[in-house]
């Protein structure tokens, strides 16, 4: 599991498209990119941003664009867009790509057979190497939706590649009772809907189950109690955060550091 100390990890996607002003289209600007992200990190105190690919895919034919990405189509753009966003990261700021889980994209694809599930599995984990020449640190996998036992097998090439490169592995769940069995299974685990002041003993025994960053706090912008010694924030900004409630947001963490 992941050593925490004090570690703030915010998915961004959402949050680029509402600083850009451009909607889904700014991910085919590069340069647009980069300046949003580089606003982003001047606001928002985290050790960790992460990207989705599926966000900065679209969401507008979705199985065509995913096709594209595991089949190597998408190379020249995607490698152009994952420059920019690493050179928006300065250290100590570290940054990853969010994946789903291979089904997920089988499922768009039009086959969800096991066979081709463990082969988007095996293609997902190949392009995983694009991300590692950019610069990029770690990757989350996100199981919204599904069981890890039913995806074990298809995940298996994407965290062994990852864990190749010395990438940090998260699997995202939809709340902490969800990381039940999983602590083993990666370096980290992402709960989206779990409060700050739930995980803290936890923390303190060094369990590194991050959330407390949920929607509830995009929009109200409050943390409970005082910082814990350790902690592991984490939370997705939601599509449709305005770029004021991200200042406010990024103000919150600030003060609560």
């Amino acid at each position: 599991m992941l050593e925490i100390n004090k570690t703030v990890w915010i998915a961004l996607a959402h949050g680029v498209e509402s600083v850009a002003d451009a909607g889904a289209g700014v991910w085919r600007e590069p340069a647009a990119v980069r300046k949003a992200l580089g606003e982003l990190l001047g606001v928002l105190a985290l050790t960790h941003g992460q990207l989705d690919l599926e966000v900065m895919l679209g969401a507008e034919q979705a199985g065509d664009a995913w096709r594209s990405v595991i089949e190597g189509g998408a190379d020249t753009s995607l490698r152009e867009l994952t420059l920019a966003i690493n050179d928006a990261f300065r250290p100590p700021k570290v940054w990853g790509v969010g994946l789903p889980a291979p089904g997920h994209v089988a499922r768009m694809l039009g086959d969800e057979s096991e066979r081709a599930t463990l082969k988007v599995g095996l293609q997902m984990a190949s392009r995983l190497k694009m991300f590692r020449d950019a610069g990029a640190a770690f990757v989350t996998i996100d199981l919204s939706g599904v069981q890890f036992a039913e995806q074990e097998r298809a995940l298996a090439p994407i965290l062994r590649n990852a864990g190749m490169y010395g990438w940090q592995r998260a699997l995202c769940v939809p709340e902490a009772a969800a990381a039940v069995g999983l602590e083993d299974k990666a370096d980290a685990i992402l709960a989206l809907d779990s409060e700050e002041s739930g995980l803290r003993d936890g923390w303190q025994q060094g369990s590194a189950i991050g959330g407390g960053l949920t929607e509830r706090f995009w929009k109200e912008g409050s943390l409970t109690g005082p910082p814990a010694p350790r902690f592991l924030l984490f939370g997705r900004i939601p599509g449709g955060t305005s770029p004021g409630a991200i200042v406010a947001a990024g103000r919150t963490i600030s003060s609560w550091l």
